[in-house]
């Protein structure tokens, strides 16, 4: 059903510039530090990116992943502290979204992620014994690399979908046959 997918994430894409009036994805960019709806767009973008990876279709997720990273790193929206869970919400997508890519690439943003991002931090009255951005940031970089998605590769991914297709379909002719035959 790989069409119908692919069909169903343009679709989801197109809605989003749609809605927010846009026809770039650096447009959104630019929007996405002025206002948190385009934000919103741009991890809903993400998430399309890591089903795109999910499929091999690692070209069409790459000008998201960019856009993405390149608003995380510049600064923007760390600017102001109303600003900081944006970022981080957004840096949790992100790295969330690196689990579906090949490893390689995710592994080498990953570390990226930690050496250039601009601090993660919370103005919580909390904040004196723990950091709860950078928790939740941690939370979501531990559970992409992880995850069977990460461990396993695109390549493996796509191998045990199609056995498991084939499966499906045996399954299905059997119970058929089965079927047919209690009902003669």
């Amino acid at each position: 059903m790989r069409e119908e997918i692919d069909l169903i994430m343009k679709q989801a894409t197109n809605r989003i510039f749609e809605l927010h009036g846009v026809k770039k994805l650096q447009e959104l960019v630019s929007a996405a530090s002025k206002s948190s709806q385009p934000l919103g767009a741009i991890a809903a973008l993400l998430h399309l990116a890591g089903i795109r990876f999910y499929f091999g279709q690692d070209q069409e997720a790459e000008p998201v992943l960019n856009a993405a990273r390149n608003l995380l790193f510049s600064g923007r929206l760390c600017a102001s502290p109303q600003d900081l869970p944006k970022q981080t919400k957004l840096a949790c997508v992100y790295a969330a979204t690196l689990g579906f890519a090949p490893t390689e690439q995710a592994q080498r943003r990953i570390e990226e992620l930690f050496e250039k991002l601009p601090g993660i931090r919370d103005t919580f009255t909390t904040s004196s014994h723990y950091g709860w951005h950078q928790l939740e940031f941690l939370e979501a970089v531990v559970l992409a690399v992880v995850s069977d998605d990460f461990t396993m590769g695109s390549n493996v991914r796509r191998l045990l979908d199609d056995d498991e297709f084939l499966i499906c379909q045996r399954i299905h002719r059997d119970m058929k046959h089965l079927i047919d035959q209690a009902e003669s």
